[in-house]
């Protein structure tokens, strides 16, 4: 099978590259620079130079294909409203052109991956039945390419897993990367409320796992994707800190904790068994090596 990955630099994109290559899967890696990205390369993965940002054609792609994974995400999400244009481009443009080229491709297999912030917060973890809001920008951007997705479902199986609290192995400035540097650097972790939010981590393998379940099974339409165990913020930063050998400092800033935003795992449960994810301690280990205790 023929398999187009975009944002394969990224923590998920760089698992799944690995997992599909050693299936024995045929491996299109989307990437910014072939020269940076080199160490992507191997047997089964060849690499195709095209930035999301800006691209307006697909010629550099395959003419068949039997699958498109897009992951990629514009990593300038934080810098609204400097950067706008360009997570608009990759998150809803972007997915735009790639379903157009997917149907003259003869792609089946659509995936496209959102967010678990798409959901309005509930006392309760939330169900892909859920309703949604777009909170910031980047959410808007990822709600509106599941919805522009939509028309695409007759003409192709189309999957939209929504993603929460991913970290693994090579992961930059995200919430478990971004706690490791405080707590590496010394300074403090706020809290609201006694132990801050509640969370569900879910390492980047297996992820990679779950998207391969999706395309080889044919899953159609939206599927939370997080962790089976829940932690609160200090349990987290503290397992960090075990990891890499430096003890955190939390300051606690309010009396209560807000609500917290855990995913219903239920339907993803009924078709992949959660009992194989990675525990937190072992993930953790995996995503600092050598640098940990260091």
């Amino acid at each position: 099978m023929s398999i187009i990955v975009s944002g394969a630099n990224g923590v998920v994109g760089q698992a799944l590259l690995h997992h599909l290559a050693a299936s024995g899967e045929n491996v299109i890696a989307l990437v910014r620079s072939a020269a940076a990205s080199a160490e992507l390369a191997g047997p089964g993965i060849e690499l195709v130079e095209l930035d999301l940002a800006t691209f307006s054609n697909t010629s550099g792609l395959p003419a068949k294909a039997n699958a498109v994974v897009h992951l990629a995400q514009g990593r300038r999400y934080r810098e609204f409203p400097t950067a706008a244009n360009e997570v608009f481009q990759i998150n809803t443009a972007a997915t735009v052109r790639l379903a157009e080229y997917a149907v003259a491709a003869g792609v089946t297999n659509f995936i496209y991956t959102s967010t678990g912030t798409v959901y309005e917060k509930q006392a309760r973890p939330v169900a892909e039945t859920d309703p949604t809001q777009s909170a910031d920008f980047y959410s808007a951007t990822k709600l509106s390419a599941e919805t522009l997705l939509g028309p695409f479902t007759d003409l192709m199986h189309v999957c939209l897993p929504r993603l929460f609290y991913v970290y693994g192995p090579a992961q930059q400035n995200m919430l478990v990367s971004n706690l490791a540097a405080t707590i590496q650097d010394g300074r403090t972790i706020t809290l609201q409320g006694p132990d801050g939010i509640s969370i569900a981590p879910v390492y980047s393998g297996d992820v990679a796992a779950v998207l391969a379940a999706a395309l080889k099974e044919d899953w159609t339409g939206i599927w939370n994707v997080g962790g089976s165990a829940v932690v609160s913020l200090r349990e987290l930063a503290t397992q960090i800190g075990e990891t890499i050998g430096h003890e955190p400092a939390f300051e606690q800033i309010a009396d209560e904790t807000p609500p917290s935003l855990l995913p219903d795992l239920a339907k993803l449960a009924s078709r992949f068994d959660l009992d194989g994810f990675l525990p937190l301690e072992a993930g953790l280990a995996n995503m600092f090596g050598q640098t940990a205790k260091s």
